[in-house]
Formats: structure tokens, sequence, C-alpha cells
């Protein structure tokens, strides 16, 4: 009986977090720019479209100096967040679509270290998952996914930091 308690209880905190999310979501809206607030480490994340068209991560100080380039390749990443303690960032991506020219679109959310090296895959998805969020304490990230349902719905999943215990 405990035990089916402390897992209706850590339920109950999984979807105020979702819902925490989504409510933020939609009353924040995103900047023209599409970067984010700047992390601990005071630097922000951005996508720009490189010269194929391609979205790519970049970070850059709070005024834009000493920007870096993150991603490259013929893939679009993008929608990069701090977590918590600036040691990482999550993002979302299509580089695991090995069709990308067909309608079934595949989208993945991964995270990488600040510069841009140990990029980690953390969704296996059938169709988008995307728009990563922390929680505070950085040990969940919360995301939107369609899991393959092509009808257009969409749903807000919960994962371990590390993308176990979806």
């Amino acid at each position: 009986m405990a035990a089916r308690l402390r897992l209706l209880e850590e339920r109950r905190r999984m979807i105020r977090f979702a819902l925490a999310v989504l409510t933020l979501g939609m009353l924040v809206g995103v900047p023209a720019s599409l970067a984010t607030p700047p992390g601990k480490n005071g630097r922000v994340a951005y996508m720009v479209a490189d010269s194929a068209g391609h979205w790519q991560v970049w970070v850059a100080s709070d005024d834009l100096s000493r920007a870096k380039r993150l991603t490259r390749g013929r893939y679009d990443s993008g929608w990069a967040v701090w977590s918590p303690d600036g040691n990482q960032l999550a993002f979302d991506s299509n580089r695991t679509d090995h069709t990308p020219n067909n309608s079934r679109h595949v989208n993945d959310v991964f995270v990488m270290k600040p510069d841009g090296s140990d990029v980690k895959k953390l969704t296996d998805s059938k169709g988008v998952s995307g728009d990563a969020a922390w929680s505070p304490n950085g040990s969940l990230i919360a995301f939107d996914a369609d899991r393959g349902n092509r009808t257009g719905y969409s749903a807000i999943y919960v994962m371990q930091a590390n993308g176990r215990k979806l």
C-alpha cells in the first residue's frame, strides 16, 4: 500500500510539472530571436539557419559576444534550453531521420555539453519529439511528442534527464 501511494504521489508530481511546463509555454511568448534566457553561466542559446537553410544551435554571452556554433550537419537542430546548473543543453533535432524528404518526419530530444560535445539522444521517436524543458532541479526533462500519431495530436511526457523512465 505504501509503495502504491509513493507511486501515485510521484505521478502527481510529474503531472504537476508537465502542467506547469505547458502553462508556462502558453504564457511566455517565444522571442523573435529564438533565443533562450541566459543560463546560470550567463550564456544564451539560440538558433540560426545556416547557408543550406538548416537550423543550427549557437551559444553566446548575453550581449551576443563570443558566439559559437555548436551543431553542424544536413539536418535541423534547435530550440535549445539550458539545464538549471548550466552544464548541459537539451535541444531537438531531426538528425536521426533517415528519410528526411518523406512525410513521416522524425525529430528527437538530445542533450549536449555547452561546447557542443557529448551529444546524447534521449528519445526514440516514431514521429516528432521536442520542446524540451528542464525541471527546476535538473533531474527531469518534459517534452511534447506525437509518438508517431499522424492525426496531429501530441502529449506531454516526462523522463529522467538521462532519457530513462519515460
